[in-house]
């Protein structure tokens, strides 16, 4: 992976291009339905809400498309970090595919929710930065 340090080396450089964080937000409802921006933490990205059938369970679930919002100086949002049905905070699923949007998924046992629940920010950070580290 990297090349053997000469010799005579004192220190290397890390160098990090960019990193991606989770941030506490306010939590915010999302009617099913909602194609448009929404704002966590300050920063916004746009989302579509809409009914679906899991792939896996044949159950029902609320799916959140989420594209990453534009750069406010060096930070954006990805996605929301939490997804939850009426304060149940049973988790959900996420599918990633390059150049689409992040589909986030939580199930809907009844089949009846009227909208979702998104909380935390998760947050790219652009760079880059360098760590000069030791080795001698």
């Amino acid at each position: 992976m990297f090349r053997g340090l000469a010799p005579d080396a004192r220190h290397i450089t890390l160098e990090v291009q960019d990193v991606t964080l989770m941030e506490p937000s306010e939590d915010l409802a999302l009617a099913v339905g909602h194609d448009g921006p929404f704002t966590l933490g300050g920063r916004a990205a746009h989302a579509t809400v809409t009914r679906a059938l899991d792939r896996r369970s044949g159950g029902s679930v609320i799916e959140v498309a989420v594209t990453p919002g534009e750069w406010q100086t060096d930070h954006r949002l990805l996605y929301p970090g939490h997804v939850f049905i009426d304060d149940r905070r049973l988790g959900h699923s996420m599918s990633m595919v390059i150049g689409r949007p992040v589909t986030l998924s939580c199930a809907d046992p009844t089949g009846a929710a009227t909208a979702v629940t998104v909380a935390s920010s998760l947050v790219h950070v652009r760079g880059p930065w360098e760590l000069e580290i030791p080795v001698a």
